[in-house]
């Protein structure tokens, strides 16, 4: 037997990347303004669950555009944090945009501060865009519901729901 780190199987690392997105979010969330983390309704969605009402959701696809033009989520929105970032005045790339331009930009995606928001990537291809997504909508202060899709585009796709 090796000694080390254990290795995960393969059903174990597909949640992984989900239950660290919603660790790490909760931590910045409360180190950002000190709320407590019941502040945020922050949880994963089922598939199945998403599928029976689409239209109650605004849904925001974390992968990058050229992935979200290829398919997506009926009614998804792209929102690839590199398309919402900038190089700073200080040549600092990788910036967020400024709140205003941030919340202007989910508001002409039909997005309010109260609206119920899915966010889905790439499963465990996606380098944590999911976790970013919804960092930014608590960093606004988004009121609303925030769901993290369990497993991704790939669980959408696998269940046979349409692209």
């Amino acid at each position: 037997m090796k000694r080390g780190i254990p290795q995960l199987s393969r059903d174990r690392v597909g949640v992984f990347p989900y239950i660290l997105s919603l660790i790490i979010l909760t931590v910045c969330a409360l180190l950002w303004d000190g709320k407590l983390a019941s502040a945020y309704d922050l949880a994963l969605i089922e598939p199945v669950t998403l599928s029976r009402d689409l239209s109650a959701w605004g849904i925001l696809d974390a992968r990058p555009k050229s992935q979200w033009l290829a398919g997506h989520i009926p009614g998804a929105r792209s929102f690839c944090w590199e398309d919402y970032t900038r190089t700073d005045n200080k040549g600092i790339p990788y910036r967020t945009w400024r709140p205003e331009d941030m919340a202007e930009a989910l508001g002409e995606m039909g997005l309010t501060e109260k609206s119920p928001v899915v966010v889905y990537g790439g499963a465990d291809k996606s380098w944590g865009g999911e976790g970013w997504s919804c960092w930014v909508l608590t960093w606004l202060g988004h009121v609303g519901p925030i769901r993290l899709l369990y497993g991704g585009i790939q669980a959408w796709s696998n269940h046979g729901y349409p692209l």
